[in-house]
């Protein structure tokens, strides 16, 4: 708890210094007090956009990906969307969620599964919620990419070099529109997924608890697992990590906040961004019902 509460008073130290008010949402669970880091970037807008990304780790392993990475590109969004505030379509909510990881993943303990509960009796409108979840790790080396189903290698690429925007069909609109904002503002591949919780790894984060309430949730993610062989590993170290290229991941999502009228025009020379010229959904996209593997029941990797 020492090392957990140490990084819950560093994330609201850093939303703080982004210009967040912040407010520290408690609850109870297994006789100790856990809490999420939450705050708002309030436009006029009553429509809410959920930003969330979780702070804790596996045991005792260092975390750097998974999710050290997902918190960075919380706090620096924290800072460009109240930088940008007037550019915004919505306003943002913003959280940094406790407990993701076992033992409490798939639980009522769940930072997530509590702050998704409180959004219930809430008089602003949900349009929909985006989690960071592992967002750091890249590599040019071919065959670095494995999938869940061997079929999807005919669709997405083999080599992982790219960042993922993942949804289930609920979803299929919001997973469009920043997918596209990746592809004309950021100097990174972006591929989008749409597929069923079943299909292992899809609902391996916070927007599990959106989704279950019928929700509009997406994560952005490097695929983790199907990718990073340092996941819940003592490897997971910030050496590994491709810091410039999560700064296009920050970059691109970033202008999925905005309204359209307050964006630039396409860069010159965007359209040679490996993948730029991709549809932003496209039936490849989505994964058939006969071919969905057995719902997975934690967060380990195949072996």
């Amino acid at each position: 708890m020492e090392s957990l509460n140490a990084a819950a008073d560093y994330v609201e130290a850093e939303l703080k210094k982004a210009g967040a008010t912040t407010k520290r949402q408690e609850y109870e669970a297994s006789g100790k007090t856990f809490r999420n880091i939450v705050c708002r970037i309030e436009t006029g807008n009553p429509k809410t956009v959920l930003l969330g990304a979780h702070y804790d780790v596996c045991g005792q392993g260092p975390g750097a990906d998974d999710n050290a990475s997902g918190v960075a590109g919380l706090i620096e969004l924290a800072r460009i969307l109240d930088t940008n505030k007037d550019r915004l379509k919505y306003s943002v909510e913003i959280v940094a969620f406790t407990n993701e990881e076992p033992p409490f993943f798939r639980t009522k303990a769940m930072g997530s599964y509590i702050h998704a509960q409180s959004i219930l009796n809430r008089k602003q409108t949900i349009e929909y919620m985006v989690v960071l979840e592992m967002i750091g790790f890249y590599s040019d080396k071919a065959e670095s990419q494995t999938y869940p189903i061997a079929s999807m290698r005919q669709t997405y690429p083999t080599m992982g070099n790219y960042v993922a925007v993942v949804g289930n069909d609920n979803s299929t609109d919001t997973v469009a529109s920043i997918k596209q904002a990746f592809q004309n503002n950021a100097a990174i591949d972006c591929r989008s997924l749409i597929a069923p919780p079943s299909l292992q790894g899809m609902d391996f984060s916070d927007h599990l608890n959106y989704w279950a309430l019928g929700v509009k949730a997406v994560m952005i993610t490097d695929t983790a697992f199907y990718r990073n062989k340092n996941y819940h590993e003592r490897t997971d170290t910030p050496a590994t990590l491709n810091y410039s290229k999560m700064a296009e991941v920050v970059k691109g999502l970033a202008a999925s906040f905005y309204r359209s009228d307050t964006i630039e025009s396409k860069p010159a020379g965007r359209s040679e961004q490996a993948g730029a010229d991709q549809p932003a959904t496209s039936p490849a996209d989505k994964v058939p019902a006969k071919i969905q593997p057995s719902t997975a029941t934690s967060k380990d990797a195949p072996r």
